[in-house]
């Protein structure tokens, strides 16, 4: 099985879908968190069980609260 990443998007008369499948790699995306919202909590205060999400980061919510006014750190995650 290979772990999916997955986005979507709409405008108003349309919606898209878009999935990235990736090998299982040592260090690889399997596992987002230690790398990225891991590293974000122990510098920013993030909560450590913040989904690594797009619209969370770029509104700043569900977890992601503390680096809502830092747009290139959250960009960085």
């Amino acid at each position: 099985m290979l772990p999916a990443y997955v986005d979507e998007s709409y405008t108003r008369d349309r919606y898209y879908t878009a999935a990235l499948l990736v090998p299982r790699l040592p260090g690889d995306l399997s596992d987002p968190r230690p790398g990225w919202s891991g590293n974000a909590a122990q510098a920013y205060g993030v909560a450590p069980s913040a989904e690594v999400h797009g619209t969370d980061l770029l509104h700043g919510s569900r977890g992601w609260e503390p680096i809502k006014k830092m747009p290139r750190i959250r960009i960085g995650v």
